[in-house]
């Protein structure tokens, strides 16, 4: 069965993203060859100082480092080059019942919930998308799950602290294209941290970003904003989880996609199904937490897959093959053997789909 949470209401601290920006990579993150690594000094690194040369790539759809052809490898930790890098020797079998290091707003490795790191997006354009992975942690075992997360993604993330979590992290991605991600994220990490003391439970969920400059234009975002909102009930189906707290669906958002899309002036709060308070990106806040790779890869496929179909939708598609609904919408992205994992899903659920 897939490793999914049931749907939850409970509310939690907001995720404030902050205005100040780290420099340093993240624990477990490389400097890109040509962006100088900055000093780095002991302690967490939610109060460490902060030194060297702030890398540029702050734009979350901004293309350029590291090379987007860069293979999973290529994306590891290099002794040569970088600045701090934990390393977790532990086997997996091995006890855990030391709790010094188990507690998230204080480890070492968790990042604080306001730090905003470099983007350095992979693959090719231009729609690129960005997890939060949301996950409770089982007691004595954060130490142990945070150093198997970060020692697996390398480049390719890094942990911060969520004040809506019990006692867990938030596993964030790098913006990634699709496909690169579904051949380039080491998708094997998620079974691991299952195995390690993970679990996709409580209020946890998935948030999936998308960067603005790979849609069309206001039209087309309009038409991916409207195709959510219409098919709602499906969309939450296959989402796995209804949530008025964290991820809302309201008449009032619904009612004033248009207005924002003219204006800029977003009048929604961040809770909500489509989050629009992102300068670079909408925010897909709908899906239930998971560590099952195949549900995981369902979610990416629907937040790439709905944009693409979105974007070549025409009035004679709307007109003539009932192109707002879901079933079209699954007739399409069936066609594509990429989208495989979404239409998969698509039949385990049966999605009052």
């Amino acid at each position: 069965m897939p490793r999914t949470s049931s749907p939850t209401t409970t509310p939690g601290r907001p995720e404030d993203p902050g205005e100040h920006r780290d420099p340093r990579p993240a624990a477990g993150e490389v400097a890109p060859p040509d962006v100088p690594t900055p000093l780095t000094g002991g302690g967490s690194p939610h109060h460490a100082q902060t030194g060297g040369t702030e890398p540029s790539g702050d734009r979350f759809d901004q293309p350029g480092r590291p090379d987007p052809s860069a293979s999973p490898q290529d994306a590891s930790p290099d002794a040569d080059d970088v600045g701090t890098v934990y390393v977790y020797y532990g086997t997996e079998d091995e006890e855990s019942d030391d709790l010094e290091d188990d507690d998230p707003e204080d480890h070492e490795l968790i990042r604080h919930y306001s730090y905003a790191p470099a983007w350095y997006p992979r693959g090719d354009g231009p729609l690129f998308l960005g997890m939060e992975l949301e996950l409770e942690v089982e007691d004595g075992r954060l130490d142990r799950c945070a150093h198997l997360a970060v020692e697996e993604l390398g480049q390719l993330g890094h942990l911060k602290y969520d004040g809506s979590l019990e006692h867990g992290f938030e596993m964030v991605t790098q913006p990634l294209s699709f496909d690169w991600a579904m051949t380039g994220f080491p998708w094997s990490l998620l079974d691991r941290l299952h195995d390690a003391g993970c679990r996709a439970a409580g209020t946890a969920g998935i948030h999936i970003h998308l960067s603005r400059a790979g849609f069309a234009g206001d039209l087309h975002a309009f038409r991916w904003l409207k195709f959510i909102h219409r098919n709602q009930d499906d969309v939450v189906a296959f989402a796995g989880r209804r949530s008025s707290e964290y991820a809302a669906f309201t008449a009032a958002d619904r009612d004033s996609v248009m207005t924002y899309l003219k204006s800029r002036a977003w009048p929604g709060e961040r809770y909500r199904a489509v989050n629009l308070c992102n300068a670079d990106t909408f925010e897909l806040r709908v899906f239930a937490s998971s560590l099952d790779p195949a549900t995981v890869q369902a979610f990416w496929g629907f937040a790439d897959a709905s944009v693409e179909y979105t974007r070549a939708l025409s009035v004679a598609d709307i007109r003539e093959r009932d192109g707002w609904s879901w079933q079209a919408f699954r007739t399409w992205a069936a066609a594509d053997h990429r989208y495989e994992a979404l239409t998969a899903r698509c039949e385990e659920t049966s999605c009052a789909c």
